[in-house]
């Protein structure tokens, strides 16, 4: 499922196009972009025939994100940026490790670990 901007939900286990066939990676080489009523997927970096594809699915939940919550989206992609969650923006900042002052400047802007090299 992807959530448009709008509050629509595109489901492509419906009649869905190769898209549907996207994976979740925290370090991804491709993301979606909404234009109107359409979702392109452009590439983040150069990408070889026969490389699988990846966005960061960036999930979100309503209501409260309980541990039950986090083991359920869980990520195990191994990129060396891995927040070791599937979950969106407001995930991340719950789980994020640096100081509370300085959570929205580097953990929503970027989603890796090396954001807090500098910390």
């Amino acid at each position: 499922m992807f959530d448009l901007s709008d509050g629509r939900v595109i489901d492509g286990s419906h009649g869905g196009d190769s898209a549907r066939f996207l994976n979740h990676a925290c370090v991804p080489n491709c993301e979606a972009i909404e234009t109107g009523d359409r979702v392109f997927i452009h590439a983040l970096a150069p990408i070889a025939p026969g490389d699988e594809l990846f966005i960061d699915y960036g999930l979100s939940v309503d209501g409260v994100i309980t541990d039950d919550i986090r083991a359920h989206h869980t990520c195990r992609c191994r990129a060396s940026g891995c927040r070791r969650t599937m979950l969106g923006s407001n995930a991340r900042l719950a789980s994020c490790r640096c100081a509370q002052t300085v959570r929205c400047a580097l953990c929503l802007v970027s989603h890796t670990d090396t954001a807090h090299a500098d910390i």
